[in-house]
């Protein structure tokens, strides 16, 4: 079973640099030099792709992080956007490149790659019907696999959860 993962961007320029990084994702061609050959295989074969990072307060965080497991993007008690990890490394140099902010003099440079973002809409009560509160969430964190059993259980899978209780309205 994949995790899901929960990065809060309620902070202004959290948020902004979110949205700068959606808008724009990772090019490939800014980062090569960097990664590793496994990395070059996966993330040189993808058109469009992102990344964040977390300081090293948190590798914890960031070593139970697995190809496949989803991310979703919290701001102000709403989740506001979902996605899929596909590779994972540290890389000082990638908050330089894109303008990172630093944190507790602590650069983000353990980074996860995702794809597959998609907007949501969903209050983070959503969780209150598992007897589950993630509030106040102030920093990177999981949600437990009880939790998740219980999601799985009821949905069949997580993404199913996240399609039902979605209210964001599509524009075509």
């Amino acid at each position: 079973m994949s995790s899901v993962f929960i990065a809060p961007k309620s902070e202004e320029e959290s948020y902004k640099k979110l949205l700068e990084m959606i808008n724009n994702g990772i090019l490939y061609k800014d980062i090569e030099k960097y990664l590793t050959p496994e990395n070059k295989k996966i993330l040189g074969l993808k058109e469009k792709f992102y990344g964040c990072g977390l300081r090293r307060t948190l590798i914890d965080y960031y070593n139970m992080i697995n190809i496949n497991d989803k991310i979703i993007f919290y701001r102000k008690k709403d989740l506001v956007f979902y996605g899929k990890i596909i590779a994972k490394q540290y890389i000082p140099e990638v908050p330089d490149i894109y303008g990172w902010p630093i944190r507790h003099n602590m650069k983000r440079s353990y980074v996860y790659f995702f794809d597959n973002i998609k907007p949501i809409n969903i209050s983070v009560y959503v969780f209150n019907e598992f007897n589950y509160n993630i509030m106040p969430l102030t920093h990177f964190s999981n949600i437990n696999n009880e939790v998740m059993d219980k999601i799985n259980e009821r949905y069949g899978s997580f993404d199913s959860f996240i399609d039902v209780k979605n209210k964001y309205i599509h524009f075509f």
